[in-house]
């Protein structure tokens, strides 16, 4: 015979709820941490023996789904979510509780391949992103979104971390890309010989004594004797370019300091291509690369000269004129209205400057050229093509 019912009142019934949970925190709070390790691995073999069962998992889903269902119970579940997210002591323990989660390798395993499962799912995508969608439909939580990033982009410890985060990933990805490319080539290639691999060990010992990086502006690569520290004048130049980004470390090559140092132009943008700083002079300037051998060069500068003095006046008439000092003598260069630049190069070990100079009532060119050896004390011979006097105006 079974014990017999007690029937009791509603109150009684909440009282006597009450004290069996008073009771059972008593119990809880007198056992030893053996006894409750023991007692959390109970729980935790009866929690997955639950879980195993499909009939009851699909039970307590459908449960789930109609309880909120009711608008009421799901304005209580999240005010009851907020304030447990507002308490502080809270927060430290769950965050601890995870930490320890995490630490452990098979259950990183095992959320590394729920989360991955998960991401394979079309129709969970789809449901994430329906749900994003209409999140983000909200005006106040777009508000309260847009004053979370700007509070992080702010923060410099989260920008610097997130610059070197990014760094390494370049990095990671230049790695990938180059070891995928060697084993592409050593898969073409066939089964290599001793040689061969004696060879290319040679090869990739003196390849590592050489450190190879690249420009933090134009990303161009670079050796690391090539490229130098941001200097002081430049960093508010830098700021206004990349405001997201810790330019303090930032490294540059030749290219992009001498764009920084002329001061008149904006930062180059991050592309595999480069612009030349501007003629800030405003004079019609040819830039050759030339042999120390003025009589053997004479010819190429004269004729590429020529070319590019006839494809300039088909566009455009170029204006120029002298400035004199008062005494009449043709003394300084003055701007001129339209400007071009042009490089060629040419098979030399020493540079050659050549600035050339045309008007209307002179068409050819007059060329001043100054050779790298120069010193103080040498001045610049100006060097005339078919005159023979400086009365040429």
């Amino acid at each position: 015979m079974g014990r017999p019912r007690v029937v009791r009142t509603p109150s009684e019934e909440r009282e006597f709820q009450l004290r069996r949970k008073e009771a059972r925190r008593v119990r809880l709070r007198n056992q030893t941490e053996e006894q409750r390790a023991i007692t959390r691995s109970k729980q935790a073999a009866l929690q997955r023996r639950r879980r195993q069962d499909a009939a009851l998992r699909e039970r307590e889903n459908e449960a789930r789904r109609r309880l909120r269902a009711d608008p009421v119970v799901r304005q209580l579940e999240a005010a009851k979510q907020r304030a447990r997210r507002e308490d502080e002591a809270v927060r430290l323990r769950e965050a601890e509780a995870r930490l320890r989660r995490r630490q452990d390798p098979e259950v990183r395993k095992l959320e590394a391949a729920k989360h991955r499962e998960r991401r394979k799912d079309i129709e969970v995508r789809l449901r994430e992103a329906e749900a994003n969608w209409r999140r983000r439909q909200n005006p106040d939580i777009r508000q309260l979104e847009a004053a979370k990033h700007r509070a992080r982009r702010e923060d410099l410890e989260v920008r610097l971390r997130e610059a070197e985060g990014n760094r390494r990933r370049r990095q990671n990805l230049e790695g990938a890309i180059s070891g995928a490319q060697l084993c592409e080539g050593e898969a073409l290639q066939g089964p290599e010989t001793e040689e061969d691999w004696q060879s290319r060990l040679r090869q990739r010992t003196q390849l590592s004594r050489v450190r190879y990086a690249c420009c933090d502006v134009c990303f161009c690569p670079a050796f690391e004797r090539d490229l130098s520290p941001v200097s002081t004048a430049q960093l508010s130049l830098l700021f206004a370019e990349f405001p997201d980004e810790d330019v303090n470390s930032f490294v540059l090559c030749a290219l992009c300091r001498a764009a920084f140092t002329v001061g008149v132009i904006d930062a180059p943008r991050r592309s595999n291509s480069y612009a030349h700083p501007g003629n800030t002079t405003g004079l019609c300037e040819d830039h050759f690369f030339c042999s120390s051998d003025y009589e053997d060069s004479l010819s190429h500068v004269h004729s590429l000269t020529q070319e590019n003095y006839q494809q300039h006046t088909v566009k455009a008439k170029v204006d120029c004129c002298l400035q004199t000092d008062g005494t009449g003598k043709s003394h300084c260069l003055v701007q001129t209205e339209e400007t071009a630049k042009s490089t060629a190069e040419l098979p030399t070990d020493k540079c050659t400057r050549v600035i050339a100079v045309q008007t209307e009532d002179w068409p050819w060119l007059q060329f001043c050229e100054s050779t790298c050896g120069n010193t103080e004390d040498e001045s610049e011979d100006w060097l005339t093509y078919e005159i023979e006097t400086e009365d040429w105006i």
